[in-house]
């Protein structure tokens, strides 16, 4: 998954999206032995801003063989998110492929939690993902704290039973990225790489971006990001 803020080329992050989703990228604990045996193929969606309103599109294919694909590779926007499904928890449909829309806010989440999830009735939850439910989690415990960094910590603080939280949440204004501790680092990662007029987080590093120069993100930071501006905040645990 990854998002990215300014002067974004869809094209070449559609391609990066590929590459990552047909495991033909980084290595990791999921794949080490051979790339190619850990292929996200559970469909794939993509959220952008058009007019300062959320287009949220989706399919139930890989997108590696979808395309779907080239219907995307001419948006102009500022702002981009993408995800390929690995499957776990609930079936291959449109309601449980990823990215997801409650009111402003879009998310998408990497990992698999099998702790009850709780969420205020108010958030419509069409899938039953984990995912689509710690969304709806994340959004409840945002009402009540009126501080979304500390709505992000206390919220996930309640899960133990995890593989790995990873998730992009983001509004017209502010994108948060987030890591939860976990066991599999290089699977379970973030990386950030940045210029002048563009940002991006991804799961993995894109040889379609020669010029970005990545960083890590570390376990248990939430990175801010204005949309705007580009301006990051990185809020420590």
């Amino acid at each position: 998954m990854l998002i990215a803020v300014g002067n974004v080329n869809v094209n070449l992050l559609l391609d990066g999206l590929v590459t990552m989703a047909n495991d033909e990228n980084e290595k990791h604990e999921r794949n080490q032995n051979k790339n190619g045996n850990w292929k996200h193929d559970g469909g794939w969606g993509i959220a952008y801003l058009e007019n300062n309103r959320w287009i949220v599109e989706k399919s139930t294919k890989p997108i590696f063989k979808d395309p779907k694909v080239n219907k995307f590779r001419n948006v102009k926007t500022n702002l981009v998110i993408l995800h390929a499904r690995k499957v776990t928890i609930g079936k291959i449909s449109m309601e449980n492929t990823h990215p997801f829309q409650l009111n402003e806010f879009i998310f998408c989440h990497n990992g698999t939690v099998r702790d009850k999830i709780y969420y205020d009735s108010k958030f419509t939850v069409k899938g039953d993902t984990d995912s689509e439910h710690l969304f709806g989690s994340i959004l409840t415990e945002n009402k009540k704290e009126k501080n979304i960094i500390e709505a992000i910590r206390n919220n996930l603080n309640k899960y133990q039973n995890y593989t790995g939280i990873n998730f992009i949440l983001a509004n017209r204004n502010k994108s948060y990225v987030f890591i939860k501790k976990n066991n599999q680092p290089k699977y379970y990662q973030m990386k950030m790489g940045k210029k002048k007029d563009f940002l991006i987080v991804s799961s993995e590093e894109l040889p379609q971006l020669p010029n970005i120069e990545w960083q890590k993100i570390k376990q248990e930071e939430i990175i801010e990001i204005d949309n705007k501006t580009l301006h990051l905040k990185t809020n420590k645990k």
